[in-house]
Parts: C-alpha cells; structure tokens; sequence
C-alpha cells in the first residue's frame, strides 16, 4: 500500500456551491448559510483507491467576480485535477464552464483530469443541460455530474472518478 498526495481545485462562480461540495465530501455535512470565500482555503481527506491510501489536498478557490476579473491563477497551478462548479440556476453555464476551463487549462498541461459538476439539482431534478459540445472540445473531461451538496448527490462518486484518475 502507498500513499499518494494530490491537488485538486475547485473553481466556478461564486455561491454556485463549491464549498458546500467540499464540505459534504470531507465532513459529510452541509449549511444553506452563505459564507464567500475569500482567495481560497484548502481541506484534506484520505480516500483509499485499489489499496493506495489518496491524500487529497482540495483547494476551493474563490469564485470568479466576473468575466473581467477572473480568478487568481497562480492558485490553480500545480493541479493534478479540476472539477469545474457550475450552478443549475445561472443563465451562463456553458459559457462559465468554458472560461473556467480556459482559465484553469492556461496554466495547467492540457492532460489534467477534469470533472463538470452541475450543482444544487436538488432545486430541480429534471433539469438537463446539453454540453457535449464542451466534453468534445475538452478531451481531458471524464465525465459531467448533476450534484447537490444539500442531498449529498453524486459528490462522493465525482472525487472517486477524479481521484481514480489522478492516479493513472
């Protein structure tokens, strides 16, 4: 059994819930209370992936402002995965994910696992948005997932896809 170390970010706008999804992840718990963050704070948690222990450092980085001012990214450098948060109730969401993409990938190699997570589904489980169109212009995307911290929805199964990944 080996222990392995690895970065993962978390970026998006802000409150589309990045927070709350590393929050449920790494203490299994949630708030509907709003705190901004602020630059950006990093939890750990040790997931065990085929018999290696995983030592994941996941960075929540502040949300973008907006398209002008993006996010600092000096933060994102050194990533050995992203999961890019976007929010079921932003009119932008293709758009967002695409900056945040870009962002994240001009400081980053082109072949660093990324995730798409379409958070707080839990206010409407039918919604669908259609991104294909980004997973194929974006060959490094595993794989996108409805979430919702609120419901602990597909948040435990999106860091093991990364972190399956990660290790490669």
């Amino acid at each position: 059994m080996s222990k392995k170390q690895k970065k993962v970010i978390l970026i998006g706008n802000f409150s589309v819930g990045k927070t709350s999804l590393i929050r449920r992840f790494v203490e299994n718990s949630f708030s509907d209370e709003y705190i901004s963050t602020i630059g950006m704070k990093i939890s750990k948690k040790e997931i065990n992936i085929n018999d290696d222990i995983i030592i994941l450092l996941i960075w929540d980085i502040e949300g973008a402002v907006d398209k002008i001012k993006r996010v600092n990214k000096t933060y994102m450098r050194g990533a050995n995965g992203v999961i890019i948060v976007a929010d079921i109730t932003s009119n932008d969401i293709k758009d967002d994910i695409i900056s945040h993409l870009n962002d994240f990938y001009s400081v980053n190699k082109e072949n660093i696992p990324a995730i798409i997570a379409i958070n707080k589904i839990d206010k409407n489980m039918n919604f669908r948005i259609a991104i294909n169109d980004i997973i194929e212009s974006y060959p490094m995307i595993l794989d996108k997932f409805y979430t919702s911290a609120k419901d602990s929805l597909n948040v435990e199964p999106m860091f093991e896809l990364l972190s399956k990944e990660m290790i490669k």
